[in-house]
This record gives C-alpha cells, structure tokens and sequence, in this order.
C-alpha cells in the first residue's frame, strides 16, 4: 500500500472509529452506586422488573409520604450515563406532593441484567411502563380513587419512552407524558456531534449509514395523538440542542405543550430555576403546589 493509500485508510478508521465513538455515546452505564436514598432520610424499596427474555432490571420505588394525599405514580426514564443512584435526585422530591416515584435502570446499567442497546431499552422500557400502569391500578384498587400515572423521560430516556410508547397497548391509561431534553433522531445527533470537530466534519453523511435509526420516535410521534405530552428544553443545553425539542413539539400531537427553559441546560429544568418547573409540574398534573 502507497503512501496515499496508508493515509486514506487511516481516514476511514479515523471516521469509523468517529461514528463508533458517536454511538457508544448513547450509552454509559454507570456500574456503581452514588448514593443511598437512605442516607438522605428516604423510603424506598428494591424491585425487580422482568424485561424480555427474563432479564431482571433494577428499580427504586418512593411511596409518596410527608402526610401528602396521594395522587399517583410518575415513573422516570432516565438520561444515558450513570444509574439510578444519580438521576433520582432530579424528580424523588415529587413523594412531597403525594406521588409515588419509580425509577429504573436499563439492561447493563448498574444492577440490571444485559447489555443497552436500541431494540433492548425499547424492550425495558415497555416492561417499566406495564410495570408502572399494573402499580398505579392496585393503588387505584386500594385507595377507591382514580390516581395519575404520568411518565418523564430525560434526554435518552425521553427517546426511549416516546418510541415504547408508540408500542405500548395501554398507553391510554397513562396521563401525561413528559420529554425532557430529548431528540427524535439517533442519526441526527449523531451527524450533529460530527459536525463539531473539524476533524470530522466530512465524515457527517456516515452517521446514516452507521447509526440505525430502527428505535427512533421521530416517524411514531404523531401516533401518540390523544395522549397529553409536555415536552421541556433548555435554551442553553449543549448536550442535545434545543431545536431538537422543537422537532418533538412539532411532530407530536394534541393535547401538548412546550417549555422552554431560559437559560436552561441540559435535564435542569428540576433541579434549578428556583424550584418554578417543579411547581409548575405539579400544576400541569393536576394538585396544588408547595415551596
């Protein structure tokens, strides 16, 4: 091999090893816990929910407590890095306001069983959803009252939760869906994260070769219509910009509505701001706030 060909070939590994960089973005299981909802003062409890296959996927339950009436369940799809042990901090505070908290892990995350992937978080996701809606029914059963079921989906896991959804039969059943911080298309983030370095700026078109687009909600969007969805963005995020929620906004159907954070980053919509998203979250699912 020429000198010329020696460096076309170290181009290609470089933009292979580009895209491949790009997909192993998507997902950065944390194996560690962080920290002990315990040590915080916080009740909760282990579960197993059973994926496909059988695989066994690690979740936290946060019965609602402080006193608060109860008025249902929120279940979390959390962002691609970490576990759970991180991201229950950002919405564990809505046990205050009488809901009850699930947060699971995907397969090869921490506790859970497998290895991520696109056609396996759809798998879990649609497990932790079945999970959520048979929970929040034995409460209802329980309590003789009709409690919300809302689910919240962070960057990945917004992605994840609205392509389950568009699988998911019992989707009726399941109030209101909120999106933060996420996109529609694998291939497009992608293609965006190459565009930043100008080293591989040309090798942008490979992202819709390598990167599928198989589990992508951006063409099932529209056939939530009819379930209600609120979609939040950050003015300032970096990780996933806010055209992207837009997309989302625009592809989905009624009823919905958008948030735009200003100045908001990524997935700190509930964890800033001088706790406004979180009463106005409260608000939008139906009870009456506290500071």
């Amino acid at each position: 091999m020429g000198a010329r060909g020696g460096v076309g070939a170290a181009v290609l590994g470089f933009a292979f090893l580009s895209i491949a960089a790009c997909s192993g973005v998507f997902y950065q299981p944390g194996k560690v816990r962080k920290t002990d909802p315990a040590d915080l003062g916080m009740e909760y409890q282990d579960v197993r929910i059973e994926s496909a296959g059988g695989r066994k996927l690690h979740a936290w339950l946060f019965p609602s407590g402080n006193g608060a009436e109860e008025r249902g369940t929120i279940i979390q799809f959390h962002g691609n890095a970490e576990n759970i042990s991180t991201h229950f901090l950002s919405l564990s505070w809505v046990t205050k306001h009488g809901y009850n908290f699930i947060t699971f892990d995907y397969s090869g995350y921490w506790d859970s069983d497998g290895a991520p992937g696109q056609r396996t978080l759809n798998e879990d996701a649609l497990a932790a959803l079945k999970y959520a809606v048979e929970f929040n029914g034995a409460r209802a059963a329980e309590t003789g009252t009709r409690p919300v079921l809302a689910a919240y989906g962070q960057s990945l896991g917004g992605t994840v939760l609205m392509r389950a959804l568009a699988d998911f039969s019992e989707r009726r059943v399941v109030d209101a869906v909120i999106i933060e911080s996420a996109f529609p298309s694998y291939q497009d983030i992608a293609r965006e994260k190459l565009s930043i370095l100008w080293e591989t700026w040309l090798f942008q078109p490979l992202a819709y070769l390598l990167v599928s687009d198989a589990y992508a909600p951006e063409k099932t969007i529209a056939s939530l219509s009819g379930t209600r969805i609120l979609v939040i963005h950050g003015t300032e995020d970096n990780t996933v910009p806010i055209h992207h929620g837009r997309r989302i906004f625009e592809l989905a159907g009624k009823p919905k509505d958008f948030w735009e954070v200003q100045g908001g980053r990524h997935i700190d919509s509930m964890v800033g701001h001088d706790g406004k998203y979180r009463r106005m979250l409260i608000e939008y699912l139906g009870g009456p706030t506290k500071k």
